[in-house]
């Protein structure tokens, strides 16, 4: 009875110790996809933000390229 109840103990430790290890697998997978996620974060925001300064810029270049042409083809019909 007493050797069953020392067998009993020796399993449940073991299944505790392979728990354990689980779990700090678990926490290191979650861990790495959280840096993963962070990173493509940053990249789409750095995207984003590369993509949205570069737009403004040319609707900018646009706009003073309208007017431009505008008070050019004024000019050309004043002559």
């Amino acid at each position: 009875m007493l050797r069953d109840f020392s067998r009993i103990r020796t399993c449940c430790r073991l299944l505790l110790r392979d728990f354990s290890r689980i779990h700090a697998y678990c926490r290191l997978l979650l861990r790495g996809f959280s840096r993963i996620l962070a990173c493509y974060r940053s990249l789409f925001r750095n995207f984003l933000h590369f993509y949205l300064f570069n737009l403004r810029h040319i609707v900018l270049c646009l706009s003073v390229f309208r007017v431009f042409l505008f008070d050019f083809d004024r000019l050309q019909s004043q002559k």
